[in-house]
């Protein structure tokens, strides 16, 4: 991503429902990992730095990604680790290994996803945890995923897939954003047709932004314990096989 996109995607994080609801749901399915005190997170990816805060609850952490820019943003308002690495083959992180990898809403931007998680599992500990989440319904794919420089996104199945030649095994694996699915398939299918990313993406009103927080943020009360048929995203847990 270039600097304009970072520079709003810094502002949208804190305050779009979106991103605010990601990061409740995620909150909602670490904190049942019963991580141990000072455990050691890396976000890989971690862009200008939003999830740090949450994930500084359950650990120490650390922030890696290919932005020097996002990066400054990042360490402007977190304290931990921040590092300069690209996937799959730049993570420059050493022979470190980690309790819990986090890559959200990463893969997707990356040719080579299959080898970035071969290289991500390396430095996952033996009981170490592996949360990813990734944008789903192929179908869907449009200007809003090319704006957002996407490869794809993903089918359950591919995800799966993909986790399993890595040598990582999963231990959860559910769609979410299924509330505002309707919504959100129409948008995207205006979208199409008009051949440019929806409004839907920016920043509503705040009596809006707040409704859609709210029920976007619901779903975490579901997935605590089950899983949803489908979605715009893909969440994942996963583990070494061996």
């Amino acid at each position: 991503m270039d600097n304009e996109t970072f520079s709003n995607m810094s502002h949208q994080q804190e305050y779009h429902w979106w991103f605010r609801a990601r990061k409740a749901i995620l909150k909602n399915k670490i904190s049942q990992l019963d991580l141990a005190p000072k455990s050691k997170i890396l976000e890989i990816g971690c862009g200008t730095g939003a999830n740090l805060s949450m994930l500084s609850h359950f650990g120490d952490t650390y922030a890696l990604d290919k932005s020097e820019y996002a990066l400054n943003i990042a360490k402007a308002n977190n304290k931990g680790c921040f590092i300069k690495g690209e996937l799959p083959s730049k993570l420059n992180i050493s022979n470190q290994k980690f309790d819990l990898i986090c890559i959200f809403d990463v893969l997707e931007h990356i040719k080579e996803d299959t080898e970035s998680l071969s290289a991500i599992s390396k430095h996952l500990k033996s009981d170490g945890k592996i949360i990813i989440t990734v944008p789903s319904i192929p179908l869907l794919f449009g200007p809003h995923d090319i704006k957002l420089h996407h490869f794809r996104r993903y089918t359950k199945t591919e995800l799966k897939n993909k986790l399993e030649m890595s040598g990582l095994k999963i231990d959860y694996l559910s769609h979410f954003n299924f509330t505002l699915l309707p919504i959100a398939v129409i948008a995207r299918l205006i979208d199409l047709f008009r051949s440019k990313s929806s409004s839907l993406d920016n920043m509503p009103s705040p009596r809006v932004n707040n409704i859609l927080y709210k029920i976007f943020s619901a779903e975490s009360i579901v997935l605590s314990h089950h899983t949803l048929p489908i979605g715009l995203s893909l969440l994942c847990i996963a583990k070494l096989k061996y």
